[in-house]
């Protein structure tokens, strides 16, 4: 790293973890930068991950999910956005190699640790379970996915969302303007409200005894 001279640079802590990602730039065209991206743990410990993108931590830290970019073959394909893909790969801070996470990108770890936020290019907020990346849907853009800025190539793609308390707020940029959204948000790890339990009935010839032993033949509304 001290070889290049760096353009701009940011770390940050990544959540509650002793890891800190950091991100340093070393040249800029027109619509975006090259540079390179590191996750560093308290052990001093390096791992490299994609430049640029969007990067979350595991609640445990002993891995990074992050946004990476699958470049289309073929010159027609690369000048049409839609050709780009991003998914989330998971990089292990243990120095494993890393593997294909999810078809979404953007992450954000929810409150509670147990599930990871990202969204798709058509701007809809998905939810992963962060053992088994077990995919489903937690709210829509609202919009046409054709109204929906997405050009990868220059990392302009729908951002991680955020959460407000009880609410989860995000971002559907279109191409008139951005749109905030909110939805109600429960942690995984926070219990819903108790089920009610189905009531068995008594059969209608079977006996019932009470406290006092004494036996009766039932005669429960249904029975009648």
């Amino acid at each position: 790293m001290a070889d290049k001279r760096w353009r701009d640079c940011d770390a940050r802590r990544c959540g509650s973890t002793a890891v800190v990602l950091i991100e340093a730039a070393d040249e800029c065209g027109a619509d975006s930068c090259a540079g390179d991206a590191y996750a560093v743990t308290a052990t001093g410990a390096r791992l490299a991950l994609p430049f640029g993108g969007h990067k979350a931590c595991s609640h445990d830290g002993a891995f990074v999910v992050a946004d990476v970019q699958l470049t289309p073959a073929g010159e027609e394909a690369f000048h049409d956005p839609r050709q780009w893909k991003v998914v989330l790969h998971r990089f292990p801070l243990d120095g494993s190699s890393p593997s294909f996470f999810a078809d979404c990108m953007s992450p954000v770890l929810a409150p509670g640790g147990r599930e990871f936020l990202c969204r798709n290019s058509a701007a809809a907020v998905l939810k992963l379970d962060a053992a088994s990346a077990a995919t489903s849907l937690v709210a829509a853009a609202g919009v046409p996915a054709s109204r929906v800025t997405y050009h990868p190539q220059s990392y302009l793609y729908p951002a991680p969302p955020r959460f407000d308390a009880a609410v989860l707020r995000f971002r559907v940029d279109t191409d008139a303007g951005p749109i905030e959204r909110g939805v109600p948000w429960r942690p995984a790890s926070e219990p819903g409200p108790p089920r009610r339990s189905k009531r068995t009935l008594p059969s209608c010839d079977a006996t019932l005894c009470d406290d006092q032993g004494t036996c009766i033949a039932p005669s429960p509304p249904h029975c009648r």
